[in-house]
């Protein structure tokens, strides 16, 4: 039991969302597997029995279990494809969480590579140059 979690940063919330969605669409998808079984072996029953000759009674149930299972098939088909536009989003907003935090990233690293090159730099960054020039002082004093 965690009394104190850290918050996500915008890119783990974003990996957390796309995760969850490509889950979800995976799920959907196995569901709309098994109801297009279905649905082929309704119509392949279907056809047999208009094969054998069945009564118009049997042939009306049997259309109607077909389409009854088509209808729910159509429908899951419907929801992949929305869940498929969800994915899309999802990972469109990761790449665009990724790509800001590499601008973030990018004068960061290039002022850190600038001070690094120039002499004092290190005094630059705490931004304390007077403090510089007093520890140079104390350091040129010549020994009492």
């Amino acid at each position: 039991m965690a009394f104190f979690r850290r918050e996500l940063s915008p890119i783990e919330r974003f990996e957390s969302v796309l995760k969850d969605k490509l889950a979800a669409r995976q799920k959907l998808a196995h569901r709309l597997g098994m109801v297009e079984a279905e649905l082929e072996e309704k119509r392949a029953a279907a056809e047999r029995l208009a094969v054998a000759g069945a009564a118009n009674a049997r042939l009306d149930r049997a259309e109607a279990n077909m389409r009854a299972v088509e209808h729910r098939a159509k429908t899951m088909r419907a929801s992949l494809a929305e869940c498929d536009e969800q994915v899309a989003s999802a990972e469109r907003a990761l790449a665009d969480a990724i790509t800001q935090r590499d601008r973030d990233r990018a004068p960061l690293e290039s002022t850190n590579a600038e001070r690094s090159d120039t002499p004092g730099a290190t005094w630059a960054v705490f931004g304390d140059s007077d403090y510089r020039e007093r520890v140079t002082r104390v350091r040129q004093r010549p020994p009492a």
